[in-house]
């Protein structure tokens, strides 16, 4: 039998720069919390919040990475 597995994609909403990783593959989160922090090219800091809680997935992006707006940067497997 087949488990069914749910899953949500934490995408950047904006193109920049990944300034802080609040999260480690593997790691428990809960729904709210800031996994990571990206600072657009117009210089505004961004929150990236996990929107459930579950486990972290494997990282997509590293600390200083420069990412596009609708970049996967992890998934959270909920529970």
């Amino acid at each position: 039998m087949s488990r069914l597995v749910l899953k949500d994609e934490i995408i950047a909403r904006l193109a920049g720069t990944i300034q802080q990783i609040s999260c480690q593959t593997g790691e428990y989160v809960q729904e709210g919390e800031t996994l990571f922090v990206l600072v657009s090219q117009e210089g505004e800091t961004i929150p990236v919040i996990s929107r459930v809680s579950g486990k972290v997935g494997e990282l997509e992006v590293e600390l200083g990475e420069d990412v596009i707006a609708g970049m996967i940067l992890t998934v959270v497997y909920m529970d």
